[in-house]
């Protein structure tokens, strides 16, 4: 894993999709956690990871030109440890979505909807210090 050295963190964007009509709003991702402690880090992979999968898998409908009557993704299990400089840890998330018919569509070009589906559990790693975020080794947060 490579860590940016002082001063020269540049973070690569986490999923936040534009969506438009029958398309949920993206999930805001959570403020940086208070302290760089196994309890508060714990709260904010947690939540990070949960908005993230929920982001990617609603941008991934959006392209399909589908919308969607739900969708949800939750954390289901972390472990989460103090290490050198931060914390580390692994978060596992399920997800799971129903589709609806589009607003706005006719007989002619009604999509067919998407069925309902309980995604596969996913995990990802995370290591957090007091200046960056990273998941599964890229840098997704920079803090000064």
């Amino acid at each position: 894993m490579t860590t940016p050295e002082p001063g020269e963190c540049e973070a690569e964007p986490a999923p936040y999709p534009s969506t438009s009509e029958g398309l949920p709003d993206p999930r805001a991702y959570p403020e940086r956690p208070t302290g760089i402690e196994v309890a508060p880090v714990r709260t904010f992979v947690e939540e990070y990871e949960a908005a993230y999968r929920y982001n990617r898998e609603l941008a991934r409908v959006a392209s399909t030109g589908n919308c969607l009557e739900y969708l949800d993704a939750s954390s289901t299990e972390s472990t989460v440890v103090s290490v050198e400089n931060g914390v580390a840890g692994e978060v596992v998330t399920r997800a799971s979505f129903t589709g609806r018919t589009c607003p706005g569509t006719t007989g002619t070009d009604t999509r067919t909807p998407l069925p309902h589906a309980d995604l596969a559990a996913e995990s990802a790693r995370y290591y957090v210090t007091d200046r960056f975020l990273l998941r599964n080794g890229v840098v997704l947060e920079c803090w000064d």
